[in-house]
């Protein structure tokens, strides 16, 4: 919850974060329900509502948001990630809904086909394909290339080289098996190098999509 003067009144308003009940933290797995952030006058008239929408994870870790008068007219506003699908809703006061309509996308995404219909949200089978995509792309990459992480996947395993890079199709799903096998248990030998392997390809989604990637805790 958070406070600021939204319509230059002199009175605060009331945000309002509302999480659904199978919210997830960052160590646990599982597909949430849409997170919703609420502004309401002091008499309880609820202003607008913003539905994170499907690509926003809903849990303690993920939404943080900001209430300040940003541009300095006067009128507070919020500062919250957002993603496309999230979509603000405007009330009357009466509580009738005016209108309805998703956030503004950048141009550079619409033009590379980005919609607000788009579903990011991974299943198993659509990790498996995203890993088989990263795998072909590996000596790509420019952390590799540039001599600081290993050349083959093999290396990053702990197990001799034996496909050749770039890989194939069929060379990538086949490495996407071995590394996804349940034969990695804790009681295996090799668990702690796939366990590093995977803050490893953490890390690169993470660098990825342009956060920061702290050092493991293994």
């Amino acid at each position: 919850c958070s406070v600021g003067d939204v319509d230059g009144d002199g009175q605060y308003e009331l945000f309002v974060k509302w999480d659904p009940s199978n919210s997830k933290d960052n160590s646990q797995g599982g597909i949430t329900d849409n997170v919703f952030i609420d502004c309401y006058k002091l008499d309880g008239t609820r202003l607008w509502r913003i539905d994170l929408g499907r690509n926003i994870r809903a849990g303690a870790h993920y939404t943080q948001f900001m209430v300040y008068d940003f541009d300095g007219d006067g009128k507070a506003e919020m500062a919250v990630k957002s993603a496309p699908g999230t979509e603000m809703t405007r009330f009357g006061s009466d509580g009738r809904v005016i209108s309805r309509e998703y956030i503004t996308l950048p141009d550079e995404d619409v033009r590379a086909g980005v919609t607000n219909e788009d579903d990011y949200v991974c299943s198993g089978e659509a990790y498996r394909e995203h890993l088989v995509r990263v795998f072909m792309d590996w000596t790509e990459h420019a952390e590799v290339k540039a001599g600081r992480w290993p050349g083959t996947l093999e290396e990053c395993f702990g197990i001799p080289v034996r496909y050749e890079y770039p890989l194939t199709l069929a060379d990538a799903r086949e490495l996407v098996e071995y590394f996804t096998d349940e034969t990695f248990t804790s009681s295996n030998p090799i668990y702690s190098v796939v366990k590093k392997l995977f803050y490893f390809i953490r890390c690169l989604v993470r660098q990825l999509s342009s956060e920061l990637c702290d050092s493991p805790n293994i």
